[in-house]
Protein backbone atom coordinates (compact mmCIF):
# COMPACT_ATOMS: atom_id res chain seq x y z
CA UNK A 1 0.00 0.00 0.00
CA UNK A 2 1.41 3.41 -0.95
CA UNK A 3 1.45 6.51 1.23
CA UNK A 4 1.16 10.13 0.14
CA UNK A 5 3.55 12.47 1.89
CA UNK A 6 2.39 16.07 2.30
CA UNK A 7 5.07 18.08 0.49
CA UNK A 8 4.20 21.13 2.60
CA UNK A 9 4.78 19.55 5.99
CA UNK A 10 7.53 20.99 8.14
CA UNK A 11 9.80 19.93 10.94
CA UNK A 12 7.61 20.77 13.91
CA UNK A 13 4.86 18.50 12.64
CA UNK A 14 2.19 20.99 11.56
CA UNK A 15 0.68 21.51 8.14
CA UNK A 16 1.89 24.51 6.16
CA UNK A 17 1.47 25.34 2.50
CA UNK A 18 3.79 27.60 0.56
CA UNK A 19 2.72 27.64 -3.08
CA UNK A 20 3.41 31.11 -4.44
CA UNK A 21 6.06 33.80 -4.70
CA UNK A 22 6.05 37.19 -6.41
CA UNK A 23 8.31 38.06 -9.35
CA UNK A 24 9.61 41.63 -9.88
CA UNK A 25 10.62 42.71 -13.39
CA UNK A 26 13.57 44.98 -12.64
CA UNK A 27 11.80 48.00 -14.14
CA UNK A 28 9.03 49.33 -11.90
CA UNK A 29 7.32 46.42 -10.10
CA UNK A 30 6.83 46.90 -6.38
CA UNK A 31 4.57 46.04 -3.45
CA UNK A 32 3.61 48.75 -0.98
CA UNK A 33 3.19 47.59 2.64
CA UNK A 34 2.05 50.95 4.00
CA UNK A 35 3.64 53.22 6.58
CA UNK A 36 4.85 50.40 8.89
CA UNK A 37 4.75 52.76 11.87
CA UNK A 38 5.60 49.83 14.14
CA UNK A 39 9.22 50.34 13.00
CA UNK A 40 9.43 53.94 14.20
CA UNK A 41 12.08 54.55 16.84
CA UNK A 42 13.12 50.91 17.21
CA UNK A 43 16.50 49.87 18.58
CA UNK A 44 15.77 46.18 17.95
CA UNK A 45 14.36 44.52 14.84
CA UNK A 46 14.47 41.45 12.59
CA UNK A 47 13.73 40.93 8.89
CA UNK A 48 13.36 37.49 7.33
CA UNK A 49 12.79 36.86 3.63
CA UNK A 50 13.50 34.50 0.77
CA UNK A 51 14.92 35.90 -2.46
CA UNK A 52 15.89 34.47 -5.85
CA UNK A 53 18.11 36.83 -7.88
CA UNK A 54 17.20 37.15 -11.57
CA UNK A 55 20.17 39.40 -12.37
CA UNK A 56 23.72 39.91 -11.12
CA UNK A 57 23.12 43.64 -10.71
CA UNK A 58 22.04 45.59 -7.63
CA UNK A 59 18.54 44.65 -6.55
CA UNK A 60 16.36 46.29 -3.91
CA UNK A 61 14.53 43.67 -1.90
CA UNK A 62 12.90 45.65 0.92
CA UNK A 63 13.26 49.27 1.96
CA UNK A 64 11.52 52.07 3.82
CA UNK A 65 12.81 55.37 2.46
CA UNK A 66 13.96 56.11 -1.07
CA UNK A 67 17.58 57.09 -0.33
CA UNK A 68 20.88 55.30 0.10
CA UNK A 69 20.52 55.73 3.87
CA UNK A 70 16.90 54.70 4.28
CA UNK A 71 15.26 54.00 7.63
CA UNK A 72 15.78 50.26 7.11
CA UNK A 73 16.68 48.23 4.01
CA UNK A 74 18.05 45.05 2.46
CA UNK A 75 19.49 44.90 -1.04
CA UNK A 76 21.64 42.39 -2.87
CA UNK A 77 24.45 42.68 -5.42
CA UNK A 78 25.26 39.17 -6.72
CA UNK A 79 28.14 40.18 -9.01
CA UNK A 80 29.99 41.55 -5.95
CA UNK A 81 29.00 38.67 -3.61
CA UNK A 82 27.32 41.32 -1.54
CA UNK A 83 24.26 41.84 0.66
CA UNK A 84 23.58 45.11 2.50
CA UNK A 85 21.46 45.39 5.63
CA UNK A 86 21.13 49.05 6.51
CA UNK A 87 19.61 51.13 9.29
CA UNK A 88 20.05 54.81 8.52
CA UNK A 89 23.72 55.30 7.72
CA UNK A 90 24.76 52.09 9.52
CA UNK A 91 25.45 49.11 7.25
CA UNK A 92 26.08 45.44 7.88
CA UNK A 93 27.55 44.11 4.63
CA UNK A 94 28.62 40.72 3.35
CA UNK A 95 31.36 40.67 0.69
CA UNK A 96 31.90 36.94 0.15
CA UNK A 97 28.35 35.60 -0.15
CA UNK A 98 27.74 33.72 -3.39
CA UNK A 99 24.34 34.58 -4.88
CA UNK A 100 23.61 32.63 -8.05
CA UNK A 101 20.93 33.77 -10.47
CA UNK A 102 17.93 31.43 -10.30
CA UNK A 103 18.69 30.07 -6.79
CA UNK A 104 16.58 30.71 -3.69
CA UNK A 105 18.32 32.14 -0.58
CA UNK A 106 17.07 32.87 2.89
CA UNK A 107 18.22 36.23 4.27
CA UNK A 108 17.82 36.90 7.96
CA UNK A 109 18.85 40.31 9.33
CA UNK A 110 18.75 41.19 13.04
CA UNK A 111 19.84 44.05 15.21
CA UNK A 112 20.00 45.10 18.83
CA UNK A 113 21.57 48.51 19.35
CA UNK A 114 22.67 47.78 22.92
CA UNK A 115 24.58 44.50 22.53
CA UNK A 116 27.92 46.26 21.96
CA UNK A 117 29.66 42.95 21.28
CA UNK A 118 30.56 43.55 17.65
CA UNK A 119 27.28 41.99 16.50
CA UNK A 120 24.63 44.64 17.07
CA UNK A 121 23.72 44.12 13.41
CA UNK A 122 24.04 40.62 12.01
CA UNK A 123 23.29 38.99 8.65
CA UNK A 124 22.56 35.30 8.10
CA UNK A 125 22.23 33.60 4.72
CA UNK A 126 20.70 30.11 4.66
CA UNK A 127 21.03 29.93 8.43
CA UNK A 128 24.75 30.77 8.51
CA UNK A 129 26.23 34.02 9.83
CA UNK A 130 27.82 36.03 7.01
CA UNK A 131 28.55 39.45 8.53
CA UNK A 132 28.18 41.46 11.74
CA UNK A 133 28.96 44.94 13.03
CA UNK A 134 28.19 47.37 15.85
CA UNK A 135 25.83 50.31 15.46
CA UNK A 136 24.35 53.23 17.37
CA UNK A 137 21.43 53.45 14.96
CA UNK A 138 17.78 53.93 15.78
CA UNK A 139 15.19 53.37 13.07
CA UNK A 140 13.88 56.80 12.18
CA UNK A 141 10.23 57.76 12.19
CA UNK A 142 9.32 57.05 8.60
CA UNK A 143 7.90 59.52 6.13
CA UNK A 144 7.70 56.94 3.32
CA UNK A 145 6.05 53.55 3.02
CA UNK A 146 7.69 50.14 3.39
CA UNK A 147 8.33 48.83 -0.13
CA UNK A 148 9.14 45.32 -1.36
CA UNK A 149 10.76 45.52 -4.77
CA UNK A 150 11.74 48.56 -6.82
CA UNK A 151 12.55 51.64 -4.74
CA UNK A 152 16.00 53.30 -4.68
CA UNK A 153 17.35 50.56 -6.95
CA UNK A 154 15.43 48.43 -9.42
CA UNK A 155 14.35 45.00 -8.32
CA UNK A 156 14.76 41.99 -10.60
CA UNK A 157 14.14 38.99 -8.39
CA UNK A 158 11.54 36.70 -6.88
CA UNK A 159 10.57 37.21 -3.24
CA UNK A 160 8.71 35.02 -0.78
CA UNK A 161 7.70 34.94 2.88
CA UNK A 162 8.72 38.43 4.06
CA UNK A 163 8.45 38.88 7.83
CA UNK A 164 9.37 41.66 10.24
CA UNK A 165 9.70 41.69 14.03
CA UNK A 166 10.12 44.63 16.39
CA UNK A 167 12.52 42.49 18.43
CA UNK A 168 15.87 40.77 17.87
CA UNK A 169 15.07 37.20 16.85
CA UNK A 170 18.57 35.95 15.96
CA UNK A 171 18.12 32.97 18.28
CA UNK A 172 15.39 31.69 15.92
CA UNK A 173 17.40 31.77 12.71
CA UNK A 174 17.74 27.97 12.42
CA UNK A 175 14.05 27.43 13.09
CA UNK A 176 13.01 30.01 10.52
CA UNK A 177 15.46 28.77 7.87
CA UNK A 178 14.27 25.20 8.53
CA UNK A 179 16.87 23.55 6.28
CA UNK A 180 15.66 25.56 3.29
CA UNK A 181 11.89 25.01 3.59
CA UNK A 182 9.71 27.94 4.74
CA UNK A 183 7.50 27.10 7.71
CA UNK A 184 4.72 28.56 9.81
CA UNK A 185 6.11 31.64 11.56
CA UNK A 186 3.02 31.92 13.75
CA UNK A 187 4.26 28.81 15.57
CA UNK A 188 7.30 30.66 16.87
CA UNK A 189 7.39 31.79 20.50
CA UNK A 190 7.32 35.34 19.12
CA UNK A 191 5.36 35.48 15.85
CA UNK A 192 6.19 38.23 13.37
CA UNK A 193 4.83 41.73 13.83
CA UNK A 194 4.06 41.73 10.11
CA UNK A 195 4.21 38.79 7.71
CA UNK A 196 3.74 39.13 3.95
CA UNK A 197 3.37 35.70 2.44
CA UNK A 198 3.51 37.18 -1.05
CA UNK A 199 1.23 35.10 -3.30
CA UNK A 200 -0.50 33.25 -0.49
CA UNK A 201 -3.80 34.87 0.54
CA UNK A 202 -3.52 37.15 -2.50
CA UNK A 203 -6.47 38.34 -4.59
CA UNK A 204 -6.11 39.82 -8.07
CA UNK A 205 -8.31 42.88 -8.64
CA UNK A 206 -7.24 44.41 -11.93
CA UNK A 207 -4.80 46.06 -11.96
CA UNK A 208 -3.45 45.11 -8.51
CA UNK A 209 -2.67 42.23 -6.22
CA UNK A 210 -4.32 42.64 -2.82
CA UNK A 211 -1.93 40.94 -0.39
CA UNK A 212 -3.05 41.10 3.25
CA UNK A 213 -0.66 41.01 6.16
CA UNK A 214 -1.00 37.41 7.30
CA UNK A 215 -2.81 38.13 10.58
CA UNK A 216 -5.56 39.81 8.51
CA UNK A 217 -5.99 37.05 5.94
CA UNK A 218 -9.40 35.93 7.23
CA UNK A 219 -10.86 39.38 7.87
CA UNK A 220 -13.78 40.47 5.74
CA UNK A 221 -12.33 43.86 4.81
CA UNK A 222 -8.65 44.80 4.48
CA UNK A 223 -8.81 47.70 2.02
CA UNK A 224 -10.55 51.06 1.78
CA UNK A 225 -10.43 54.26 -0.26
CA UNK A 226 -8.58 57.43 0.67
CA UNK A 227 -10.17 60.78 -0.27
CA UNK A 228 -7.93 63.83 -0.61
CA UNK A 229 -10.26 66.65 0.60
CA UNK A 230 -9.75 68.36 -2.79
CA UNK A 231 -11.79 66.71 -5.53
CA UNK A 232 -11.80 62.92 -5.05
CA UNK A 233 -15.28 61.52 -5.68
CA UNK A 234 -17.07 58.23 -6.29
CA UNK A 235 -20.37 58.67 -8.13
CA UNK A 236 -23.28 56.23 -8.22
CA UNK A 237 -25.53 57.26 -11.08
CA UNK A 238 -29.18 57.78 -10.26
CA UNK A 239 -31.56 54.83 -10.37
CA UNK A 240 -34.88 54.18 -8.69
CA UNK A 241 -33.07 51.89 -6.23
CA UNK A 242 -31.49 54.99 -4.66
CA UNK A 243 -34.88 56.64 -4.07
CA UNK A 244 -35.43 55.48 -0.50
CA UNK A 245 -35.73 58.75 1.39
CA UNK A 246 -39.53 59.04 1.01
CA UNK A 247 -39.99 56.13 3.41
CA UNK A 248 -38.14 54.28 6.15
CA UNK A 249 -34.48 53.98 5.24
CA UNK A 250 -30.92 53.70 6.62
CA UNK A 251 -27.39 54.62 5.60
CA UNK A 252 -24.27 52.84 6.91
CA UNK A 253 -20.54 53.39 6.37
CA UNK A 254 -17.14 53.23 8.06
CA UNK A 255 -14.91 56.30 8.19
CA UNK A 256 -11.50 57.34 9.44
CA UNK A 257 -11.22 61.08 9.27
CA UNK A 258 -8.52 63.59 10.00
CA UNK A 259 -9.90 66.60 8.08
CA UNK A 260 -12.79 68.36 9.81
CA UNK A 261 -14.67 71.68 9.80
CA UNK A 262 -17.27 71.42 6.99
CA UNK A 263 -16.91 68.25 4.91
CA UNK A 264 -19.51 66.28 2.97
CA UNK A 265 -18.95 62.55 3.31
CA UNK A 266 -21.74 61.51 0.93
CA UNK A 267 -24.86 63.14 -0.47
CA UNK A 268 -27.76 62.59 -2.87
CA UNK A 269 -29.99 65.34 -4.15
CA UNK A 270 -29.99 69.08 -3.78
CA UNK A 271 -32.59 68.66 -1.06
CA UNK A 272 -30.35 66.30 0.91
CA UNK A 273 -32.27 63.08 0.39
CA UNK A 274 -29.28 61.20 1.81
CA UNK A 275 -26.52 63.33 3.29
CA UNK A 276 -23.75 62.64 5.78
CA UNK A 277 -21.45 65.49 6.67
CA UNK A 278 -19.03 66.88 9.22
CA UNK A 279 -19.54 70.30 10.78
CA UNK A 280 -17.03 71.54 13.36
CA UNK A 281 -15.54 68.04 13.51
CA UNK A 282 -18.88 66.41 14.47
CA UNK A 283 -21.08 64.07 12.47
CA UNK A 284 -24.41 65.31 11.13
CA UNK A 285 -27.22 63.78 9.12
CA UNK A 286 -28.85 66.05 6.56
CA UNK A 287 -32.34 65.48 5.25
CA UNK A 288 -35.31 67.33 3.81
CA UNK A 289 -36.17 68.72 7.23
CA UNK A 290 -32.71 70.04 8.04
CA UNK A 291 -29.63 68.71 9.80
CA UNK A 292 -29.19 67.15 13.18
CA UNK A 293 -26.50 65.44 15.23
CA UNK A 294 -23.39 67.31 16.24
CA UNK A 295 -22.94 65.57 19.58
CA UNK A 296 -19.85 63.45 18.89
CA UNK A 297 -16.54 64.35 17.22
CA UNK A 298 -15.39 61.86 14.61
CA UNK A 299 -12.28 63.74 13.48
CA UNK A 300 -9.84 61.86 15.65
CA UNK A 301 -7.85 59.63 13.28
CA UNK A 302 -9.74 56.49 14.35
CA UNK A 303 -12.13 54.24 12.47
CA UNK A 304 -15.82 54.73 13.29
CA UNK A 305 -18.95 52.93 12.13
CA UNK A 306 -21.72 55.42 11.31
CA UNK A 307 -25.39 54.44 10.86
CA UNK A 308 -28.30 56.78 10.15
CA UNK A 309 -31.79 55.33 10.65
CA UNK A 310 -35.09 56.97 9.60
CA UNK A 311 -38.16 55.30 11.08
CA UNK A 312 -40.92 57.47 9.67
CA UNK A 313 -41.48 59.36 12.91
CA UNK A 314 -37.99 59.92 14.29
CA UNK A 315 -34.44 59.56 13.09
CA UNK A 316 -31.38 58.28 14.91
CA UNK A 317 -27.59 58.36 14.58
CA UNK A 318 -25.46 55.45 15.78
CA UNK A 319 -21.69 55.64 16.18
CA UNK A 320 -19.77 52.44 16.85
CA UNK A 321 -22.95 50.57 17.71
CA UNK A 322 -24.32 53.13 20.19
CA UNK A 323 -27.13 55.63 19.70
CA UNK A 324 -25.75 59.16 20.03
CA UNK A 325 -28.50 61.42 18.69
CA UNK A 326 -32.18 61.42 17.74
CA UNK A 327 -34.08 63.96 15.72
CA UNK A 328 -37.17 64.69 13.66
CA UNK A 329 -38.48 62.70 10.74
CA UNK A 330 -36.00 62.56 7.85
CA UNK A 331 -38.32 60.68 5.50
CA UNK A 332 -40.84 61.88 2.93
CA UNK A 333 -38.27 63.76 0.89
CA UNK A 334 -39.15 65.18 -2.50
CA UNK A 335 -37.24 62.67 -4.60
CA UNK A 336 -35.21 63.76 -7.59
CA UNK A 337 -32.91 62.22 -10.13
CA UNK A 338 -29.64 63.33 -8.57
CA UNK A 339 -26.66 60.98 -8.41
CA UNK A 340 -25.31 59.64 -5.14
CA UNK A 341 -21.90 61.27 -4.55
CA UNK A 342 -19.35 59.87 -2.12
CA UNK A 343 -16.69 62.33 -1.02
CA UNK A 344 -18.26 65.61 -2.16
CA UNK A 345 -21.39 67.68 -2.72
CA UNK A 346 -21.13 68.91 -6.26
CA UNK A 347 -17.44 69.65 -5.80
CA UNK A 348 -18.02 71.58 -2.56
CA UNK A 349 -16.97 70.68 0.99
CA UNK A 350 -14.94 67.67 -0.09
CA UNK A 351 -14.15 64.84 2.31
CA UNK A 352 -10.65 64.02 3.52
CA UNK A 353 -9.99 60.58 5.01
CA UNK A 354 -10.75 56.90 4.52
CA UNK A 355 -14.14 55.32 3.70
CA UNK A 356 -15.23 51.70 3.66
CA UNK A 357 -18.35 49.54 3.31
CA UNK A 358 -21.01 52.05 2.18
CA UNK A 359 -24.56 50.65 2.25
CA UNK A 360 -28.08 52.01 1.67
CA UNK A 361 -31.15 50.26 3.05
CA UNK A 362 -34.81 50.74 2.12
CA UNK A 363 -35.92 50.01 5.68
CA UNK A 364 -35.11 51.20 9.19
CA UNK A 365 -32.35 49.11 10.74
CA UNK A 366 -33.06 47.92 14.27
CA UNK A 367 -30.63 48.55 17.11
CA UNK A 368 -29.78 44.84 17.03
CA UNK A 369 -29.02 45.14 13.30
CA UNK A 370 -26.66 48.02 14.06
CA UNK A 371 -24.94 46.05 16.81
CA UNK A 372 -24.50 43.12 14.44
CA UNK A 373 -23.06 45.36 11.71
CA UNK A 374 -20.66 47.09 14.10
CA UNK A 375 -19.46 43.66 15.24
CA UNK A 376 -17.11 45.06 17.90
CA UNK A 377 -15.33 47.15 15.30
CA UNK A 378 -14.85 44.53 12.58
CA UNK A 379 -16.87 44.84 9.32
CA UNK A 380 -18.78 41.73 8.34
CA UNK A 381 -21.03 40.39 5.58
CA UNK A 382 -24.15 42.53 5.27
CA UNK A 383 -25.89 39.71 3.41
CA UNK A 384 -26.11 38.00 6.80
CA UNK A 385 -28.70 40.55 7.91
CA UNK A 386 -32.31 39.43 7.76
CA UNK A 387 -32.80 41.89 4.88
CA UNK A 388 -29.86 42.90 2.73
CA UNK A 389 -29.12 46.50 1.68
CA UNK A 390 -30.37 47.75 -1.69
CA UNK A 391 -26.97 49.25 -2.54
CA UNK A 392 -23.66 48.08 -1.07
CA UNK A 393 -20.25 49.33 -2.15
CA UNK A 394 -17.43 47.46 -0.46
CA UNK A 395 -15.07 50.18 -1.67
CA UNK A 396 -11.43 49.05 -1.77
CA UNK A 397 -12.15 45.36 -1.42
CA UNK A 398 -13.76 44.67 -4.81
CA UNK A 399 -12.86 47.72 -6.91
CA UNK A 400 -10.94 47.53 -10.20
CA UNK A 401 -8.96 50.29 -11.90
CA UNK A 402 -8.65 51.43 -15.50
CA UNK A 403 -8.22 55.21 -15.77
CA UNK A 404 -10.96 55.46 -13.12
CA UNK A 405 -12.08 53.15 -10.34
CA UNK A 406 -15.11 50.94 -10.81
CA UNK A 407 -16.61 50.11 -7.41
CA UNK A 408 -19.13 47.28 -7.85
CA UNK A 409 -22.47 47.15 -6.09
CA UNK A 410 -22.55 43.85 -4.20
CA UNK A 411 -26.35 43.46 -4.38
CA UNK A 412 -27.36 45.07 -7.66
CA UNK A 413 -26.13 47.13 -10.58
CA UNK A 414 -25.57 50.50 -8.92
CA UNK A 415 -21.80 50.53 -9.38
CA UNK A 416 -19.74 53.56 -8.43
CA UNK A 417 -17.25 55.29 -10.72
CA UNK A 418 -14.45 57.48 -9.42
CA UNK A 419 -13.46 60.94 -10.58
CA UNK A 420 -10.06 62.58 -9.96
CA UNK A 421 -8.76 59.49 -8.15
CA UNK A 422 -5.64 57.43 -8.88
CA UNK A 423 -4.58 53.85 -8.30
CA UNK A 424 -2.83 54.97 -5.11
CA UNK A 425 -6.20 55.88 -3.55
CA UNK A 426 -6.95 52.26 -2.67
CA UNK A 427 -5.06 51.67 0.57
CA UNK A 428 -4.19 48.59 2.62
CA UNK A 429 -6.18 49.66 5.65
CA UNK A 430 -9.72 49.02 6.88
CA UNK A 431 -11.42 48.96 10.29
CA UNK A 432 -9.39 46.66 12.58
CA UNK A 433 -7.01 45.82 9.73
CA UNK A 434 -3.73 47.56 8.88
CA UNK A 435 -0.33 47.02 7.24
CA UNK A 436 -1.85 45.24 4.26
CA UNK A 437 0.07 45.37 0.98
CA UNK A 438 -0.84 46.23 -2.61
CA UNK A 439 1.09 45.69 -5.84
CA UNK A 440 1.88 48.39 -8.40
CA UNK A 441 2.83 48.01 -12.08
CA UNK A 442 2.54 44.24 -11.71
CA UNK A 443 0.51 41.70 -13.67
CA UNK A 444 -1.59 38.75 -12.61
CA UNK A 445 1.12 36.39 -13.91
CA UNK A 446 3.68 37.89 -11.51
CA UNK A 447 2.41 35.51 -8.85
CA UNK A 448 4.41 32.37 -9.58
CA UNK A 449 4.51 28.81 -8.29
CA UNK A 450 8.32 28.82 -7.98
CA UNK A 451 9.00 28.77 -4.23
CA UNK A 452 11.84 27.80 -1.87
CA UNK A 453 11.84 24.07 -1.14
Amino acid sequence: MGYIINPYSYATGGSFENQYSMAFDGVDDFINCGAATYLDGLTTATISLWVQPLTTGITDVIRRGNTSSSDIRIWIYPSSDRIDFGIGSSICRTTTTTLNVGTWYHIYACYDKDLNNGKDMILFVDGVEQAATNTNATIATGTEDLIIGENFYNSNCKVDEVALWTTDQRAEVSTVYNSGVPNNLDDLTTPPTAWYRMGENGTWKSTQWLLPENSNKDKYSNNSFSFDAVDDTIVVSHSSTLDVADGNHSLSFWMKNSVGNVRVIMEKGGNDELAALIINNKIYWGGPNGYYGGTVSVVDGNWHHIVFVATGTTSEIFIDGSSVATGGDKTHAVLNTSDFNIGTRGGLYTYGGLLDEVAIFDYALSSSDVTSMYNSGVPNNLNDLSTAPVVWLRMGEQATFSTNWTVPDEVGSNDGTSANMTIEDRVGEAPNSSNNSLSYNMDEVDRETDVPS
